[in-house]
């Protein structure tokens, strides 16, 4: 696999959602952090990582939100359970009313 083409290919889809972002005017309001890459090693054989980053985040609390919000995503996705969508939605204060 060509890394190189690989990562030109998703900075372009990190380009499609900046424009879909603007094309809606949601910039001041939508939260978004999308890193999408790979561990390298450099020429002492350090890793480093190698990643396209774009993000839409207003301030620093929200940033820290994003950071948690991430963090327990992580932490759930390692139980026996795993990190389902009604997880998801539940920590968006999203819920699905089955009563319908």
């Amino acid at each position: 696999m060509d890394r190189q083409q690989f990562l030109l290919e998703i900075q372009r889809l990190h380009f499609e959602m900046e424009r879909c972002i603007h094309k809606y005017n949601m910039q001041d309001e939508v939260i978004s952090l999308m890193i999408t890459g790979m561990i390298d090693t450099n020429d002492e054989d350090d890793p480093i990582m190698k990643a396209i980053l774009s993000f839409h985040i207003q301030s620093e609390p929200v940033l820290e939100e994003v950071f948690e919000f991430v963090r327990d995503a992580y932490q759930r996705s390692d139980d026996d359970e795993g990190y389902s969508l009604d997880d998801i939605l539940g920590d968006a204060g999203i819920t699905l009313d089955d009563d319908d």
